[in-house]
């Protein structure tokens, strides 16, 4: 194929919007962006994962007649999940397979999951990894070092308010808290690997004790909600907490723009890891402060002193110091903003990414 030449990317993504999540985002953003430098042939889902074992099915099928009836150059496959369907494919078409692995796909806790997946994945001509992290589990299942590398996700800039006044506004009123409150947000699904839980128990009450104005606000939902609202009452922080659950994308922007300091405290879990946290640049864009565990993916979302602050993993004196530092000088923490949004513009802009991805595939081209 000529180098200067456009390919044609067969691009099959499980998760897509209108289904919300990281992942959705992710795939949208890439293919989005890919298309303005070659042709694109989609294949998604957007609805929820309870009908996968049809959808995948399916996709096999258009697959195939897509590489029946068009030109195909490359066949992209956006998470390792879809990595086995990607090799069959691979095989009866005899084109290159590229499959991105985001960090779960990959260390998903399951006998036969590990079984069939790094098999698979094996078998591609390259794997883009979201992170270092999930590079480095990538690697340590058996695929050859050079088939793999690390490109991160890319940002689109939709979020930032500049009237972060009129954000914090609305975003007190949401929560049914006084227009004085220090606003200490998080968000993402709750799981126990995002931290929520232990930050509540271990962090949370001394800075409550030291600042009775601080209010934590969580946007998300998922299966640590119950116990959170246990370690909520047990603490005796009904006060300081608002579970908000789901939020919309217009009170998601208020609360980005509207609070005082973003914490993602994750901690390790077997068979569970932070692929990267997209919601880390969300934050940072918004000119947000960022504090968070320097661990996984996040290392690669977060450049400590330069996008955000990062603290070693359950360490409640470190976190709570790093959070406190942010709230103590308001002037010190916008500058912080400032510069943590063009850090991240900067270094996450997706032409950039999309350039990384089609290199790669001209490569495999050649």
């Amino acid at each position: 194929m000529d180098q200067h030449a456009s390919p044609t990317i067969l691009f099959i993504a499980r998760r897509f919007p209108p289904s919300v999540g990281g992942m959705e985002r992710f795939a949208f953003d890439l293919q989005a962006s890919l298309r303005d430098k070659a042709d694109v042939q989609l294949i998604k889902w957007g609805g929820a994962n309870k009908w996968l074992p049809l959808v995948l099915p399916a996709f096999f099928v258009r697959a195939c007649w897509t590489l029946i009836t068009r030109k195909v150059d490359i066949i992209h496959v956006q998470d390792a999940l879809q990595s086995p369907m990607g090799a069959v494919l691979k095989l009866l078409f005899r084109k290159p397979l590229t499959v991105v692995a985001h960090g779960l796909d990959i260390s998903f806790d399951n006998r036969v999951y590990q079984a069939v997946v790094p098999r698979a994945l094996r078998r591609a001509d390259h794997v883009f990894c979201i992170s270092r992290a999930a590079r480095d589990e990538v690697v340590a299942r058996g695929v050859p070092a050079e088939k793999v590398s690390s490109v991160p996700l890319g940002i689109t800039d939709d979020l930032y308010d500049p009237d972060q006044e009129g954000a914090r506004r609305r975003v007190c009123a949401e929560a049914g808290v006084a227009a004085s409150s220090r606003l200490v947000l998080s968000t993402g699904r709750l799981v126990k690997r995002k931290g929520v839980n232990w930050f509540v128990d271990t962090v949370l009450p001394d800075l409550v004790r030291d600042d009775g104005q601080i209010v934590f606000l969580v946007s998300g939902d998922g299966p640590e909600r119950a116990e959170i609202e246990q370690t909520v009452e047990r603490r005796g922080l009904r006060d300081h907490v608002r579970l908000l659950g789901r939020t919309s994308d217009e009170v998601l922007r208020d609360l980005y723009n509207g609070s005082d300091v973003f914490v993602m405290p994750n901690i390790r879990v077997p068979g569970d890891m932070e692929g990267f946290g997209r919601v880390l640049l969300e934050a940072a864009l918004c000119e947000l402060p960022v504090v968070a565990t320097g661990i996984e993916g996040i290392r690669d979302a977060i450049t400590d002193g330069e996008n955000g602050t990062l603290v070693a993993e359950q360490d409640p004196d470190a976190f709570g110091a790093a959070v406190r530092a942010v709230l103590a000088d308001s002037e010190v923490a916008r500058r912080t903003g400032v510069r943590a949004r063009e850090y991240s513009l900067a270094h996450f802009a997706w032409d950039h990414v999309a350039d990384q991805y089609l290199a790669e595939y001209q490569r495999l081209l050649v």
